[in-house]
């Protein structure tokens, strides 16, 4: 089959330029013989961009791609060429390329897509295939997913209501544990201070008792010696010292039972005492029940915002002090009944529950969240924790420290000549004294040496 003959199969052999160039020196030649030597010069530039223009295209021609006709025309002198010439000629012999790129991207196109086609019609048959031959055994796919959808949300609906319930019922479960528990607690303390009442009772008494029999055995020791000794003496003398001696044990039995009798009273009176103080704890409570009846008229409470938030905030601080500091129960419970207060912040904030120690006031609780639900425990921060310990610890020993600061400081300062001495001085040298140590144990040596200081 005979080669098609286009311009990339032909090979250029210089015919052309001799061609062309014997063309252009005839025409020279023709022209000179009727122009004169500037006409000549003028038609020898023309003909010489066209000759150089001719050959140049004839290079172009004989190039493969258009990559390589780009490629000589950057390459190229264009000193005589007809640029005009040269682009129009390189864009139509990049006609058949970009022809051909798109013929082949065309089949390309047309041979993917035919892939895909016959992908799908394959799937399709095989699903029509699976679906007649497993058609008891698969239902509608989709079907099946909207049901199992519609399946789940149910299921998370109740999940989510049997959770609320239980979160409710977990709550209030909670709340009579805690009521309970502190009842309980409250009991066990009542039982164990009136047991301690009846050891301590009963110990004293078996001491008094004890000690009234050894009195009694020594006694009647001291009788026979004496007795031995007297045995040698006449009867009136024997007589005599027995007299003697009976009137001493007499005087010592009645000692030891005016004693025992002192004792006694005052064991009942002791007992008289913490029946009373136990009433009275009963009546008026420990800790958190102690503080809410500051807000209740004739033992019923009084309308507040207190929650089982505040009352988990309030537990949550007594298990921190309790279990994680070392304070005992009996001291919490004193310290918070008496001296921590409630605030009910009604809808300006969370409540709180707010104490005083050395001039300044600390809050705990549960603290605000921004979809306006309570959390529990985060108000409970470790620095009002340190002041809380610091507060049951040393309120009574900061009490005792400044009264007896105060008595020392005013005999200073009457030592001084000055006997109106102001306690509104010796409070501000208390309240500097109580900063500078921060939250360690007051000390009157230390605060007497520091006083002229503060």
């Amino acid at each position: 089959m005979a080669t098609p003959l286009t311009w990339k199969t032909v090979q250029r052999d210089g015919g052309a330029e001799k061609a062309l160039a014997l063309a252009a020196q005839a025409g020279r030649d023709i022209g000179s013989s009727f122009a004169s030597a500037g006409d000549a010069l003028t038609e020898f530039g023309a003909n010489k961009t066209d000759a150089a223009t001719d050959a140049f295209i004839a290079d172009l021609m004989s190039m493969g791609t258009d990559a390589e006709r780009q490629a000589a025309i950057a390459q190229a002198d264009k000193s005589f060429l007809d640029l005009g010439r040269v682009a129009e000629r390189t864009y139509e012999l990049g006609a058949d390329e970009r022809a051909l790129e798109t013929q082949l991207d065309k089949e390309q196109r047309d041979l993917t897509a035919q892939i895909a086609q016959e992908g799908r019609e394959q799937e399709y048959e095989s699903n029509i295939f699976d679906r007649d031959v497993k058609y008891e055994e698969k239902i509608n796919e989709r079907e099946l997913l909207e049901a199992e959808t519609l399946l789940g949300e149910e299921q998370k609906r109740e999940d989510f209501l049997t959770m609320m319930a239980q979160k409710r019922e977990d709550e209030v479960r909670l709340m009579e544990e805690m009521q309970e528990e502190n009842l309980m607690d409250k009991r066990f303390d009542q039982d164990k201070e009136l047991i301690d009442i009846e050891f301590g009772k009963r110990t004293k008494e078996n001491d008094l008792k004890f000690t009234r029999e050894r009195s009694l055995l020594t006694q009647q020791y001291n009788l026979a010696k004496r007795n031995a000794e007297s045995a040698a003496v006449s009867e009136a003398a024997k007589a005599e010292l027995i007299a003697e001696i009976e009137k001493e044990r007499d005087v010592e039995i009645a000692r030891i039972e005016k004693e025992e009798k002192l004792t006694q009273e005052r064991l009942e009176n002791e007992q008289k005492l913490a029946e009373i103080n136990a009433k009275q704890t009963a009546k008026e409570g420990t800790g958190i029940n102690k503080l809410m009846k500051r807000y209740s008229v004739n033992g019923t409470l009084k309308e507040t915002d207190l929650d089982q938030k505040d009352v988990e905030a309030f537990s949550a601080a007594n298990l921190e002090m309790v279990q994680n500091r070392g304070i005992t129960q009996e001291a919490f419970d004193k310290f918070t009944g008496d001296k921590v207060n409630f605030v009910d912040k009604k809808l300006a904030g969370p409540n709180e529950f707010t104490f005083e120690f050395r001039g300044v006031t600390s809050t705990f609780g549960k603290t605000f969240l921004s979809n306006f639900l309570w959390n529990n425990i985060g108000g409970n921060d470790e620095t009002a924790m340190n002041r809380l310990e610091a507060a049951i610890l040393q309120s009574e020993n900061d009490k005792k420290v400044y009264d007896t600061g105060f008595s020392a400081y005013k005999g200073l300062m009457e030592k001084e000549g000055i006997t109106n001495v102001s306690e509104g001085t010796y409070r501000a040298k208390w309240a500097n004294y109580v900063q500078r140590i921060d939250l360690k144990p007051a000390n009157v040596n230390e605060f007497l040496t520091l006083i002229n200081e503060l």
